[in-house]
């Protein structure tokens, strides 16, 4: 991707350098990404992202203050009044949680044509395509949460993708897109910062695919 120099900012007390990435490949919805950073650390204090095709940064995350070096305990204790306290609960295991999702389906090893990341281990319904920012990731879904999930979609204006042998809908905001799909007794959820044809085209691989553990 290319990089090129921007002219330096103050910003939040700092003298900061700037650069701008600007991705080539055509399927990402991020048309360029702006960052100002402190040059001695590398902090960025300044971060916009503008979407393809677009004039104005779409999202822009920035300090209002920063200062370096060891911060004074007082800034790490949160104010308590009194009589306030705490408890200590259990959490759910969250991989146990997740690997209930939908413990009988497995994702393929490509999609839309982007190869799969390397797996998190223990969560087979989970993956993530593409790299950088071309990065979409899949997530297999209850049929019940698919369901509502897919009447949702509708009822929010989505756009229909035609598949073969079950329904998707697909839904574009600033730099997402999102699809919800569901196919015989399973249901997906397709997102990322790509194009709607490759979301679309990665529901239809997954409307031909039959991925079950044996």
């Amino acid at each position: 991707d290319a990089v090129t120099g921007l002219p330096a900012r103050h910003i939040a007390g700092v003298d900061a350098a700037g650069l701008r990435l600007r991705p080539t490949d055509p399927n990402t919805r991020i048309g360029q990404v702006d960052i100002w950073a402190d040059p001695n650390t590398g902090l960025p204090v300044q971060v916009e992202v503008t979407q393809r095709g677009a004039a104005t940064p779409v999202l822009r995350t920035s300090f209002s203050d920063v200062s370096f070096g060891t911060p004074d305990a007082s800034d790490l204790t949160p104010p308590t009044g009194s009589g306030s306290g705490f408890t200590v609960a259990k959490v759910p295991d969250l991989l146990g949680a997740l690997g209930n999702v939908s413990r009988f389906t497995r994702l393929p090893a490509e999609l839309a044509g982007y190869p799969r990341a390397p797996q998190v281990r223990g969560l087979p319904q989970i993956a993530r395509y593409g790299t950088g920012l071309t990065t979409f990731v899949v997530l297999a879904l209850p049929a019940d949460v698919g369901d509502s999930a897919l009447t949702s979609a509708k009822q929010a204006g989505a756009t229909a993708i035609a598949l073969r042998f079950g329904q998707a809908e697909l839904i574009q905001v600033p730099l997402l897109t999102v699809a919800v799909e569901h196919v015989g007794r399973r249901s997906y959820l397709i997102a990322g910062l790509v194009d709607s044809t490759v979301i679309s085209n990665a529901a239809l691989d997954l409307d031909t695919f039959r991925g079950r553990f044996r």
